[in-house]
């Protein structure tokens, strides 16, 4: 595989295809935006194709600018959002709930599992944990496989929403294309093992 191959042209071809992965997957929506002119200066407006409470959170949906990711230096059309800038005598204001859906999924299994907010690890470390400490999920994710904390938040949401072992060990092996299989499994099962637990039926009891 490309991965695999220890040759500069791959990994040349590798890091230009996760810079242009971002642009290939947006540049579509960002072009079929709705753009108006309101004002003979040429100061228009774009009309997002929003769907209030689209989720079962009630959050707000929109495929581009409420996905829009921060700029890096690695991924072009990521500086999409500097942009736009709101004309004189306006701003843009951003809210976030954080962590919303880590929130409820932690409620719904501490109600199940003793009916009080925090009786489970996950709870208390939705309760307790902290970004600047490095106690939250998120960090504690990281810090178990070697990753970033932007990179465990896949992880975690990831598994929020089904995906499985599979998935982390090929998301692993994406993010760091220096990784072999069999390192990407044996740090996968660290990462669960640590997080979920283990399933052990012990015979004789």
């Amino acid at each position: 595989t490309l991965r695999a191959h220890e040759s500069t042209s791959a990994k040349w071809l590798l890091q230009w295809s996760k810079m242009l992965s971002y642009w290939e997957n947006n540049e579509k929506r960002i072009k079929s935006q709705m753009a108006v002119q309101i004002k003979d200066d040429g100061t228009g407006i774009i009309l997002p194709r929003v769907v209030v409470a689209g989720t079962v959170t009630r959050r707000a949906v929109e495929p581009t600018w409420l996905t829009a990711s921060n700029a890096q230096t690695d991924r072009i059309g990521s500086e999409l959002k500097a942009m736009v800038q709101a004309p004189p005598g306006y701003c843009f204001v951003g809210a976030d709930v954080d962590s919303q859906e880590l929130w409820i999924a932690s409620i719904l299994a501490d109600a199940q599992f003793a009916e009080m907010h925090g009786s489970t690890a996950f709870g208390w470390m939705n309760l307790q944990g902290k970004k600047k400490d490095g106690t939250d999920l998120h960090s504690k994710v990281a810090n178990l496989v070697g990753i970033s904390r932007d990179q465990a938040k896949v992880f975690n949401y990831g598994r929020m929403y089904g995906a499985g072992k599979t998935f982390a060990e090929k998301l692993l092996m994406q993010f760091n294309h220096e990784l072999t299989v069999d390192e990407a499994k044996e740090k996968a099962d660290v990462m669960y093992s640590n997080t979920k637990g283990i399933k052990d039926r012990k015979s004789g009891l």
